[in-house]
């Protein structure tokens, strides 16, 4: 092998084993820079939806609440759920659909279902609590 073939094989060999380092590195670099930008962002939005659902819960709370400090509701649910003229008049799915509730479950102090009222494709309260 001649000075000049030997010295364009140490060449390319050069060059190929450089552009492998420089290839691995800006590789490692990038992908560890990526990693960290995801999982920032996926602390961001973790954090968020943590922050959203701790307000709804807090909606929630409040309307079930004031519900449930409602004279005529107690009295309601202590009769057993009969009244026809207070369901015909409180608890229609027009009321779930403005507070944004998806569904409602009363229950007795024995946690028998005294009524049950949902806006989701109207769905049985057993396929939420299972029933008594």
């Amino acid at each position: 092998m001649t000075l000049r073939r030997r010295t364009l094989a140490y060449l390319a060999l050069l060059l190929v084993g450089m552009t492998a380092i420089l290839y691995i590195s800006l590789q490692r670099i990038t992908i560890s820079s990526f990693e960290t930008v995801e999982h920032a962002q996926t602390v961001r939005q973790a954090s968020s939806l943590h922050q959203y659902m701790l307000n709804r819960q807090d909606e929630l709370f409040n309307k079930v609440r004031d519900w449930s400090s409602w004279t005529e509701m107690t009295d309601f649910v202590a009769g057993g759920g009969t009244d026809k003229a207070f369901i015909g008049d409180n608890l229609r799915e027009v009321d779930l659909e403005t507070n944004g509730i998806s569904f409602m479950l009363m229950l007795d102090l024995q946690g028998d279902e005294v009524h049950w009222l949902s806006r989701i494709d109207n769905q049985p309260s057993t396929m939420l609590y299972g029933g008594r």
